[in-house]
């Protein structure tokens, strides 16, 4: 996809890849173009829209910079040995954890998750 005045447009997908896999689908994003693409780093498609492009039903898509909907909380630590409990000098880190704007949600499929079919709080994230 290229980048086009906040837009994605359609470039034409791999039927098969160059090397083996199981995946199981006849389009892939592997890109064998020869032009200029940019970066779209930090910038989303909508899961229907997306489907579209995997379809090859549509040729151009609003995409959305997570600042629309992510937000940044930085939380700063500081490594400590697990046995002792204390730090060394230089092991001081910053990291910039993504929230959700306020309306914004991440919708998921459970399989296997009783206790969560009707309401309750799961942890996403990590390592």
């Amino acid at each position: 996809m290229t980048l086009d005045k906040r837009k994605a447009v359609r470039i034409p997908l791999k039927e098969s890849l160059p090397f083996p896999t199981d995946l199981h689908c006849n389009q892939y994003l592997f890109f064998v173009g020869k032009q200029k693409v940019e970066s779209m780093n930090k910038f989303y498609l909508l899961h229907t829209a997306f489907e579209r492009y995997l379809e090859g039903s549509q040729e151009e898509f609003p995409i959305y910079h997570e600042a629309k909907f992510l937000h940044i909380e930085y939380k700063i630590g500081i490594k400590r040995n697990r046995y002792t409990k204390t730090s060394e000098a230089g092991n001081l880190y910053r990291l910039g954890m993504r929230r959700f704007k306020d309306g914004w949600l991440l919708p998921c499929d459970l399989i296997g998750a009783p206790s969560l079919r009707e309401k309750g709080n799961l942890k996403l994230g990590g390592e």
